[in-house]
């Protein structure tokens, strides 16, 4: 059917065939990861922002992104990686050197009766090179988005079980599952964080 449909529309063996696939298959699995990132994301932060006088549009920007970097680097390099490597629409929806990709362009290196296997090898070691060096690049910020989620969700169970509900705010303590907790400040962070740790006396 997407063969069929490109081709009533005259747009076979052009860079539009391959970009629109792309996107419509690259834009589920970005908005999954970003999804379940976001959500780790504490709306008390945005919360905090809103009261020291951000508006919605500068808590986005001023917290909310600057949070959520790990993830959109993360998931930059798996869509990046998917659309690279991708070979069964480049190979149907393409026909010219000049439109094919390079999976396509290795696949179509063997003749008839030779195989250059020389030729295949080095190909596919030049392919590799752009992702290993953005890898390199990116890969601090990999691996914040691989844990940031995690650790996320560990840090609003602790507060949670801190503040003896829901509430993660230090106002209105009632006990909490050690029977105390003090609260402190992140340093540059606009949230206050209970740790679990008990204590006789008032909270700071």
């Amino acid at each position: 059917p997407i063969y069929r449909m490109f081709q009533q529309r005259g747009l076979l063996n052009t860079y539009e065939a391959l970009i629109i696939p792309y996107n419509a298959f690259a834009l589920p699995l970005a908005i999954w990861i970003l999804t379940s990132f976001f959500r780790s994301i504490p709306a008390e932060l945005e919360d905090a922002s809103r009261i020291d006088g951000s508006t919605r549009l500068g808590a986005l920007f001023r917290v909310i992104l600057p949070l959520s970097l790990p993830g959109l680097f993360t998931t930059a390099i798996l869509v990046f990686i998917a659309a690279w490597n991708e070979f069964l629409f480049a190979l149907t929806l393409t026909s010219s050197i000049d439109h094919q990709t390079i999976p396509v362009g290795i696949a179509l290196l063997p003749a008839m009766y030779h195989v250059p296997w020389g030729n295949i090898a080095a190909a596919s070691t030049l392919v590799t090179l752009p992702l290993v060096v953005m890898v390199l690049i990116l890969q601090r910020w990999i691996v914040q988005g691989i844990v940031a989620g995690a650790l996320a969700s560990t840090l609003r169970v602790v507060v949670s079980m801190g503040t003896g509900g829901g509430n993660s705010s230090c106002n209105g303590f009632n006990g909490g599952a050690w029977g105390g907790a003090r609260c402190r400040r992140w340093k540059r962070r606009p949230a206050a964080v209970c740790a679990t740790k008990p204590f006789s006396g008032s909270i700071r």
